[in-house]
């Protein structure tokens, strides 16, 4: 058998040819699988974007009643008259169309005071400084009793559809601590009492959210609140907060008899010390020696008729109001997003190098 030159060299050509789509369909074959799989990353990291935004927005009443969450800009709403002196708010404070702020002093407010002009003209407020003059916003108080209405109806409706994730408890003669834990798997843990009264000498509600940090606790009074704690040490504060929960993620709902004193503080504000945000829209708010770690929304700041008469934070009354509530995402959230772009910038990078 003969074996010509022009043979091998045609032998040589199909086995180069052979090999080089062989390797052709090799490439094609790991680019198709580094596509597939930068899909599937990418797919993944999408569906964990749609899972942890909500989530991330959430971990504060706010957030969870679903309205604008104009009131999380503010420490005090009055939609009736509200007196202030001797004390100190760190706090934006709104005032509602035809009421007014009565603040004799001596007294700071640390924050902004909104109303509407009528709200500005009948208000009275000497020998005491406010970090910035009186604001005229009627508008933005319209918002505000919107958001308020929202957020009553949400506490409401979170309590009907509570189920396992809600309990009665007896907090009527607190002497020693009791804890309220968030129950792991709920997005609200709500506690329902007839009344709570924190008696002086080491009573104290404990606010647990370790099993559930991100949660928000309702604490719902059908009757009144009363916390007279004044002594027992700077250690023992009428109300504590653990397991990383905040002031934001707790709602102390008030629900008493309309025109009543509803909300009540004496003591000692060393350790009447209250941590959360007090929701109590048709009773009276008559607090004294109290540090109120939180927000108050009070009378009929809802733009509603209710009962309410007044609203009192007076004789060494302090109120230190959390941040303005921003629907910013958590650091988990822009972790994920920074992580879908440099997967996205590898495969297009991967396509130009293949072409």
């Amino acid at each position: 058998m003969r074996i010509t030159l022009q043979n091998m060299q045609r032998g040589v050509t199909g086995m180069h040819s052979v090999t080089e789509d062989g390797m052709k369909a090799a490439t094609q074959t790991t680019t198709s699988r580094v596509q597939r799989a930068g899909r599937t990353i990418c797919n993944g990291i999408l569906a964990a974007l749609i899972c942890a935004t909500p989530c991330a927005f959430g971990g504060n009443i706010f957030s969870d009643a679903g309205g604008a969450g104009a009131e999380g800009s503010f420490g005090v709403v009055s939609g009736v008259t509200f007196q202030t002196n001797n004390g100190s708010l760190i706090a934006t404070v709104g005032i509602e169309s035809n009421t007014k702020i009565q603040a004799t002093g001596p007294g700071t407010i640390s924050g902004v005071v909104y109303g509407s002009t009528t709200a500005q003209t009948n208000s009275s407020i000497s020998n005491t400084t406010v970090t910035n003059a009186p604001y005229v916003n009627a508008p933005l108080m319209s918002s505000v009793a919107t958001s308020i209405s929202q957020l009553a109806t949400w506490a409401s409706t979170s309590t009907t559809n509570a189920g396992s994730c809600g309990q009665t408890v007896d907090l009527s003669n607190v002497s020693s601590q009791i804890t309220l834990a968030a129950k792991n798997g709920c997005a609200v843990t709500v506690f329902n009492a007839a009344n709570v009264n924190i008696n002086n000498g080491g009573g104290q509600i404990k606010i647990d959210g370790s099993a559930n940090p991100t949660g928000v606790v309702i604490i719902n009074v059908s009757g009144t609140f009363k916390s007279q704690e004044s002594t027992g040490g700077s250690s023992v504060f009428a109300t504590a907060l653990s397991g990383g929960i905040t002031s934001d993620q707790i709602l102390w709902n008030l629900t008493g008899n309309a025109g009543q004193n509803n909300f009540q503080t004496s003591g000692n504000h060393a350790e009447n010390v209250l941590y959360g945000d007090f929701l109590d829209l048709a009773g009276n708010v008559n607090i004294n020696e109290v540090t109120v770690n939180g927000r108050i929304f009070g009378g009929n700041s809802d733009g509603n008729a209710d009962g309410s008469t007044g609203m009192s934070i007076v004789s060494n009354a302090y109120l230190n109001a959390p941040a303005s509530y921003v629907a910013t995402p958590e650091p988990s959230t822009w972790l994920l997003v920074a992580s879908g772009a440099l997967v996205l910038g590898l495969l297009h990078r991967h396509r130009k190098v293949s072409a």
